[in-house]
């Protein structure tokens, strides 16, 4: 049997859901571009000195294991926060090594065909419906709480002559 305290349980559980929170459910699979950034890391790293990684990391503030995995291109694939510390710690901008990996991959925005782009103004024009219908309901809305006098004709079903006064009544 295990001692322990509900203090040390309550602390244990802070710490696994806090490890839920920020772990990925599935491993992701290293593509072409991560591997170029993997490249231009170590890269990176041979034109800084070759320092020892444990120093480089510590300076950059990531973990040497996570530095280790990156260089190594294991486990989890560079985030765009670690692409921006790592190019920056280097002194490279990293706006300008993202462009030459589009470049090296020839990642372009996607071109959509005629039937989508279609499908994507049908849309819009229905988003538009909609909000135009939205605005109408508002202004029908709002013309009904400044004049309710205007909107007083209900008649309860069967009462005809209250019915035949209010049309009476009308202009």
């Amino acid at each position: 049997m295990f001692n322990t305290s509900s203090l040390e349980l309550d602390s244990a559980c802070r710490i696994l859901n806090t490890y839920d929170m920020y772990m990925a459910v599935r491993g992701r699979t290293w593509s072409a571009v991560d591997k170029s950034v993997q490249q231009l890391f170590i890269k990176l790293r041979e034109q800084g000195g070759n320092q020892p990684m444990p120093k480089l990391a510590n300076e950059m503030g990531l973990s040497y294991s996570r530095f280790r995995d990156l260089l190594n291109g294991q486990h989890g694939t560079p985030t765009l926060e670690e692409f921006i510390t790592i190019c920056s710690f280097f002194g490279t901008d990293p706006a300008e090594e993202l462009r030459a990996i589009e470049d090296k991959h020839d990642i372009a925005p996607k071109q959509h065909n005629e039937v989508e782009q279609k499908d994507i103004q049908e849309l819009r024009d229905h988003a538009a419906r909609i909000e135009k219908m939205a605005l109408h309901a508002a202004e029908q809305a709002a013309e009904i709480r400044a004049h309710p006098e205007r909107f007083t004709l209900v008649a309860k079903r069967g009462d005809i002559e209250r019915e035949q006064e209010m049309y009476n009544d009308l202009p």
